[in-house]
């Protein structure tokens, strides 16, 4: 059941990526105007965190519009895998709600949903790379630094969850 615990968070991680690559400190000092928050739903999400990014990285058009080639350059390969991986989480949550244990289903669909983020983390990494490319090394240094802050907050979160769960 570990195993399936580390495909699980692996999986999470790898999903959240977009939100991860722009997630940035919201100390990081800026003269800009931030993003005003939108619920538009999924489909302009990228353009939200072009706009994020824009704000927190000091981006200059020329970076904004390589960003936004790179991502529809990269949507092609990441959105099935995306939508995979969420269909392949739903169908892994029904077979251990069911009535009775199917040891084999499990195995087999945490062995796809394992295919699946390796294909995706492969995916992510080429996104990366190219997003890398166009940022100068301040700017990365910047994004590496938040994304540093954002996992410290998340492994808070879940250490408080867990002593949650297990207090008396």
């Amino acid at each position: 059941m570990t195993s399936l615990k580390t495909i699980l968070l692996s999986l999470t991680t790898a999903a959240t990526l977009g939100s991860l690559v722009f997630a940035v400190d919201s100390t990081a000092p800026s003269t800009a105007t931030p993003p005003a928050a939108s619920s538009d739903g999924p489909r302009n999400r990228i353009e939200r965190l072009m706009k994020f990014a824009a704000y927190k990285l000091e981006l200059s058009e020329t970076q904004v519009t390589a960003l936004k080639e790179i991502f529809t350059l990269h949507q092609p390969e990441l959105q099935p895998l995306l939508e995979r991986a969420r269909t392949e989480r739903e169908e892994l949550r029904s077979l251990v709600a069911a009535g009775t244990l199917d040891e084999a289903a499990l195995e087999a669909q945490a062995a796809k949903i394992a295919e699946t983020t390796k294909a995706l983390t492969i995916a992510s990494a080429h996104l990366r790379s190219d997003l890398r490319a166009v940022l100068t090394p301040e700017q990365v240094d910047t994004l590496m630094q938040a994304r540093r802050h954002g996992a410290a907050r998340r492994q808070h979160g879940r250490e408080a969850v867990g002593h949650r769960i297990n207090a008396p």
